[in-house]
């Protein structure tokens, strides 16, 4: 008859911690119960072994480091060879649930196992081979600096268990797997809580996840046993992290709305902290790319950070806080034409601007300049004037690009439509815009002196005759200008390009007055409508129109996103908009 008898085996773990990687604590809450009978025990001692996790911010002797718990599928592996071979049985079962994250648990074995010492392996919760270990692709995290999934994606450890005088086994779990703990916040945009983190992508030089081969020393993951390959875009050398819910990468901007991990104003893991499993290694080139949305404009893109070199230790956290930084347009940018400096046009009345994007307009009534005694009133002097020189901005618009300026961006700055480029205005993300050559970059190009992108403008985009758009007088569209309907490189990964060499101008919107239906006449009371972000924008050039109405209009460049075109347009200039510069 089979002799069985019961071992009691107590699991420590232990973390050897450096500079971002920390030695485990040891508390010693959990549930421990009675063995069930004929089998042999595997228990969890009073310093307790974990392999779902948390980060936690340590101090002094106590560095950062990753917290560890037992859930419901985890199992292990003995090894019964003490000879250098390979027997290796799964425990039967174990005290856990399903809902389990404790910190001490038994296993159960219906072995005979009476050795002084056995090698003991942890493969993966859902791992089914004790010789090799399977890091995720992809990875779900379902709360803020919960890492209960780890052991589903590549989580690993070993430890050799000594047989005590009273017959019990204890081991040091040594985990084998490395941490990337990444914490991103923003300390200059404030970011509303509508704004956050659904993904991460991570890629580096060499494959990080797939198979790697494991043994009683843990991972394989130096040459000649680390998997390799040549293929460029191989799948296995990007990992994909995400916030409760998958989708593909091209569909970041259609994707269903869903939470998102919010983005605080300074480093803290309890707020966002994300955890990724990945094999150790020395790696170059690492690109980290988190996925950002704002669930209030549907506003999205990439934030990317490169890192030239990236070491993962086994057994050790990376922690890596990365502080956002995007093109933020202000919101007190718009202004009436040639308003007094400083005197922009929802100033003093910051609380009734209309800012977020509406499906259908909506109008206010109050808190825009709206009588020649208000001082946020535009310039009426200049215009109306044959001489060009009497047309001329002299407050607030006196340094932005004339109407000559703005045609040279239209016609030869080579624009270019970009649906994904991520901005920020007012702690919320928009997306879309035009991409044009700097006159600095036009002028090297052309060779032509600083004085010609003032006093003339193109007529098309290549040759053609030059004029000077600040004499002309008609009333309807000065010129219009077809927009190329390709789209910049970097829309297909948002927000990550960009060129010295190149100024972006966002669809912003602009605040223009209701008018009576096919009349010129306003509504009374007068009304400001709210902006069309993301596919019109406005921007004052500081030539008033030469034509009779000159005192009351000026011309401006207009980015027409949904009809593909750049328009030069008199426009009234009690209209609210940022300045072409």
């Amino acid at each position: 008859m089979k002799r069985l008898i019961n071992r009691v085996f107590l699991l420590f773990l232990t973390v050897v911690g450096l500079a971002a990687c920390s030695s485990e604590d040891t508390e010693t809450t959990g549930k421990v119960q009675q063995s069930p009978a004929n089998m042999t025990e595997f228990s969890v001692g009073d310093a307790p072994t974990r392999t779902a996790g948390e980060y936690v911010n340590g101090s002094g002797t106590d560095p950062n480091h990753v917290k560890f718990y037992w859930t419901g599928d985890d199992h292990i592996w003995v090894n019964k060879s003490t000879t250098g071979g390979t027997d290796l049985v799964k425990n039967d079962r174990s005290d856990l649930t399903a809902a389990d994250k404790v910190e001490r648990t038994k296993f159960f074995f219906n072995e005979n196992l009476s050795a002084n010492t056995y090698n003991v392996r942890y493969t993966g919760s859902k791992s089914t081979k004790a010789d090799e270990v399977v890091f995720a692709k992809e990875q779900i995290q379902d709360a803020p600096n919960d890492a209960r999934k780890i052991g589903e994606y590549g989580d690993c450890g070993v430890a050799v268990a000594t047989k005590m005088a009273d017959r019990k086994y204890t081991f040091n779990l040594t985990h084998k797997a490395s941490y990337l703990v990444l914490n991103p916040y923003s300390s200059v945009h404030q970011f509303s809580t509508d704004v956050g983190v659904v993904a991460v992508f991570v890629q580096a030089d060499q494959l990080i996840n797939g198979t790697f081969k494991f043994d009683d020393n843990g991972l394989k993951y130096n040459a000649p046993d680390r998997p390799v390959s040549t293929v460029t875009n191989d799948t296995r050398k990007t990992t994909i992290w995400y916030y409760k819910q998958r989708f593909e990468r091209n569909q970041l901007v259609s994707r269903t709305p869903s939470e998102s991990l919010p983005i605080p104003a300074s480093a803290d893991v309890t707020k966002n902290g994300i955890i990724i499993v990945l094999p150790p290694g020395e790696y170059t080139n690492v690109k980290i790319d988190y996925a950002l949305v704002d669930q209030a404009t549907n506003g999205c893109g990439y934030y990317r950070k490169i890192y030239k070199k990236l070491k993962l230790e086994e057994g050790k956290t990376c922690h890596l806080e990365h502080d956002i930084k995007l093109a933020d347009f202000s919101k007190d940018d718009y202004y009436t034409w040639d308003a007094p400096v400083g005197e922009y046009f929802w100033k003093g009345h910051e609380d009734k601007q209309l800012l977020l994007p509406v499906k259908d307009p909506v109008t206010q009534t109050e808190g825009f300049p709206d009588a020649d005694s208000d001082a946020r009133w535009y310039n009426a002097t200049p215009g109306a004037n044959t001489n060009v020189y009497q047309n001329v901005a002299t407050r607030s618009a006196k340094d932005a690009m004339t109407a000559n300026g703005a045609m040279w961006l239209a016609w030869q700055g080579t624009p270019t439509v970009d649906m994904g480029k991520m901005y920020v205005i007012h702690h919320h993300l928009y997306n879309g815009g035009v991409w044009f050559d700097t006159l600095e970059a036009l002028r090297q190009k052309t060779g032509r002196p600083a004085s010609h992108f003032t006093d003339f403008g193109p007529t098309k985009a290549y040759g053609g005759a030059m004029i000077d758009y600040r004499k002309k007088t008609e009333t309807t569209d000065l010129a219009t200008v077809p927009l190329n309907r390709s789209y910049a490189d970097n829309e297909r990964t948002p927000g990550i390009n960009s060129n010295t060499k190149r100024i972006f101008l966002p669809a912003r919107g602009y605040y223009d007055f209701l008018y009576r239906s096919g009349t010129t006449q306003l509504e009374t009371p007068h009304q400001v409508v709210s902006p069309f972000f993301n596919t019109q924008g406005m921007y004052w050039t500081s030539t008033a129109f030469a034509g009779t109405d000159g005192k009351t209009t000026a011309l401006a460049l207009i980015i027409d996103l949904e009809n593909h075109k750049l328009i030069l347009r008199r426009m009234d200039k009690r209209v609210g908009a940022p300045l072409l510069k």
